[in-house]
């Protein structure tokens, strides 16, 4: 039996494969392949570069399940089938090695160029159109219609998978927090251990939540909270208002690339102090409640409108400088975390805990957890992004198969991906 489970597109597009027959996981991420950084695009990279050990699944799954046009990426939108097509068709042309082609400004010969290419491709035009007119409905609110997104999502997914897919197998879709869960507790060797542990999971967005506090023992897990998100527009782009939007619109602010360079300015933080005046402003935003006697993340949407606006966070930046800009997102972030923690999780005992999410990559925060919050053990996912919860979407579906997915996790080594023997290195080596 061969379980597949894939971020098919969007950034950390990636794609693992579950083999049970031979005891083996391979996994690996677009742009380990392709070489461009933090890329949107799709897994067809990994597709052609290792063919062999992808074909003929039995299984095939996705961590993301509602296609209602809610969430702002890319990976649940039916409008991505024509972005994806036309941007194939002109990845061929311009051939990109790095990100920065992608985002490099083009000469006005190297445009008649490129349009002197795709002119006789009649596809190119076609999904160029239907992609921008599908968009202008999508901004305006007229297409949150789940079985177009639904529709045009599994059509992408069959048209990457054409090759391979010789059993005409359909993708099972799960929520995508409940696969980054998984992939934190069955990667742990708490499950290894039969140990029962909390998964704490907080990334920007996915099918309509950026947190969840889990609880797994063994097969057995448990739902306790969900942080949902909402949409706000400002300076006429729709965001998602989440705990990572407000680390990543800071990232932006100081010239940083969002949702990749957040790392640089979890270094900054440590030259600054955090201005206490955009502390309580950040409180205010995004805030702890109470629903249903479950503890979650709240926010206030006016709020964050007023506050998150291009105009108001450079001012802030030039008012406290960039250092005492970091500092204070950092310790926001620390901050609201540490505390949620603490009021969601037992007050009576030290726990085991798991951590997932492009959030926990922030490993000054995961230190802060450890220190501040009741924990026995902890666990990082290494996966931490989506490409691990790719990975846990094909751990759930491998549990509804009942295949055994201990009898896989052998080993604790993270760094999956192809294995190579003497004969062929030496081999490659000939030709070079």
């Amino acid at each position: 039996m061969k379980v597949i489970g894939s971020k098919f597109w969007g950034q950390d597009s990636s794609l693992c494969v579950l083999d049970f027959e031979k005891n083996e996981i391979f996994s690996v991420n677009a742009d380990r392949v392709s070489r461009i950084k933090k890329d949107n695009f799709d897994i067809s990279a990994i597709l052609s570069e290792f063919n062999n050990q992808i074909i003929d699944p039995d299984v095939i799954a996705s961590p993301f399940n509602t296609f209602d046009g809610h969430d702002t990426c890319l990976e649940n939108k039916g409008t991505s089938y024509f972005w994806l097509n036309f941007q194939k068709i002109l990845r061929k042309i311009e051939k990109p090695k790095y990100y920065s082609d992608l985002k490099k400004k083009k000469s006005i010969f190297k445009k008649i160029l490129i349009f002197f290419y795709i002119l006789p491709n009649i596809k190119f035009f076609y999904h160029y159109f239907f992609w921008k007119y599908y968009m202008k409905k999508y901004l305006n609110g007229k297409l949150n219609v789940k079985k177009f997104h639904l529709k045009y999502c599994t059509k992408y997914i069959q048209k990457l998978l054409k090759k391979i897919n010789k059993k005409k197998i359909n993708p099972i879709f799960y929520d995508h927090h409940t696969s980054h869960s998984a992939s934190a507790y069955y990667l742990s060797n708490f499950f290894k251990n039969n140990e029962e542990s909390y998964v704490f999971t907080l990334d920007q967005q996915g099918d309509h939540t950026f947190s969840t506090l889990f609880y797994f023992n063994d097969l057995y897990k448990k739902e306790l909270s969900r942080s949902f998100t909402k949409r706000a527009k400002i300076d006429n782009t729709i965001h998602i208002i989440s705990i990572a939007t407000v680390y990543s619109l800071f990232t932006k602010t100081l010239g940083f690339r969002e949702n990749c360079d957040e790392g640089k300015v979890e270094a900054l933080a440590a030259y600054g102090k955090p201005d206490e005046e955009t502390l309580n402003k950040l409180n205010n935003i995004i805030f702890l409640a109470n629903k249903d006697k479950k503890i979650v993340f709240d926010n206030n949407k006016e709020k964050f409108i007023e506050f998150f606006n291009k105009k108001n966070l450079e001012l802030l930046l030039k008012k406290i400088g960039n250092k005492n800009f970091s500092s204070t997102v950092q310790t926001w972030l620390e901050n609201i975390v540490v505390n949620y923690l603490n009021k969601a999780l037992p007050p009576d005992k030290k726990v085991n805990l798991c951590l997932a999410g492009g959030v926990v990559a922030n490993v000054i925060l995961n230190h802060k957890i450890y220190e501040k919050c009741k924990v026995n053990k902890i666990y990082i996912c290494p996966p931490m992004g989506d490409e691990g919860a790719a990975l846990g979407s094909a751990f759930l579906a491998s549990i509804e198969k009942k295949l055994d997915i201990k009898k896989l996790l052998k080993n604790s080594m993270p760094y999956w991906g192809p294995s190579y023997t003497k004969e062929m290195t030496l081999e490659i080596l000939k030709k070079k």
